[in-house]
């Protein structure tokens, strides 16, 4: 596998102007250590990788993975990205994985499970901490997901607004205690 990979340069334009909209997204997740970082990537419309945002674009919330993972793996924490991608690379000293390389039982202390929540369930997590981090409403969601047993096994659900925290309370009964607020900015 190591023969695989492949070190990328993106060309995002000035680093001081990448830090500063990452760096007012980055500081919202409570508690993230700069040390091991995973990203698990599932629910996707279309193919990206670290190459998507400057070359074809790509939805805000799939940009944010690819800036947030940069921003920290610049700041010393060991970043992987489960999601879509053909195969292995590095890109910013953040590694991309395809999804069917992703072992919830993997070493880490933080994993930010993107838009699922279904890992709450898992028993045998190889994780310190996990958060959820959503960028839509509610509604396409599994109710069972956020019995409370499953709900003390989340760090944090990391929402992108104050309304969509209101919406998650009320759909499922998730404490607005128990949510963070990271904005998608630019």
């Amino acid at each position: 596998a190591i023969e695989r990979l492949e070190r990328t340069t993106a060309d995002c334009g000035d680093p001081a102007e990448r830090d500063r909209i990452v760096a007012s997204y980055v500081p919202g997740i409570p508690g993230v250590p700069l040390s091991t970082v995973h990203f698990y990537c599932p629910a996707f419309a279309e193919m990206w990788g670290p190459w998507t945002p400057e070359r074809t674009g790509i939805g805000a919330s799939e940009e944010m993975v690819v800036l947030v993972a940069r921003f920290l793996a610049r700041r010393g924490a060991a970043v992987t990205v489960y999601g879509p991608v053909p195969d292995l690379c590095v890109a910013d000293d953040v590694v991309y994985r395809p999804l069917p390389e992703f072992d919830h039982r993997e070493r880490c202390d933080v994993l930010v499970s993107c838009r699922t929540p279904h890992l709450s369930q898992c028993h045998d997590l190889g994780c310190d901490r996990l958060y959820v981090w959503y960028q839509d409403a509610p509604g396409h969601e599994v109710p069972e997901f956020y019995a409370p047993e499953y709900q003390d096994r989340v760090t944090a659900y990391l929402m992108i607004s104050e309304w969509q925290s209101r919406e998650y309370a009320r759909a499922y009964g998730i404490p607005l205690g128990k949510m963070a607020i990271v904005r998608n900015t630019h």
